[in-house]
């Protein structure tokens, strides 16, 4: 069978009762070379991480989330060195995202209403 045609596999806990919690996520997709993804849920069932592995094991990718209290995304980090934090109004918009590169350059966007 050609490796393109095999579909990943999707392992995932259903929870009980059908109930949607963080162990009913995506916790691991097998992939056809080997490869793995995983990804972690806090108990509020947010992503906190999601790691690209090869099939040795070794990180190749990786992104790791911050929340606040709003359940609103705070802050990303990719492979544990770049990262952006965000920013958001009264209504729970994005308004600004500032990100910051291990090479020291940093980069901000700020959005506004069109």
């Amino acid at each position: 069978m050609d490796k393109a045609m095999v579909r990943p596999l999707l392992l995932y806990n259903s929870g009980v009762g059908g109930i949607i919690s963080a162990s009913s996520l995506i916790t691991n997709i097998a992939l056809p070379n080997l490869a793995a993804i995983t990804n972690a849920f806090d108990a509020n069932a947010r992503m906190t991480a999601t790691v690209l592995l090869n099939s040795g094991g070794t990180n190749l990718d990786s992104y790791i989330y911050t929340y606040n209290v709003d359940n609103q995304r705070t802050q990303v980090t990719r492979t544990g060195e770049n990262y952006a934090n965000y920013t958001y109004d009264a209504i729970g918009q994005v308004i600004g995202d500032q990100a910051y590169e291990v090479s020291g350059n940093t980069a901000r966007l700020v959005y506004s209403e069109c």
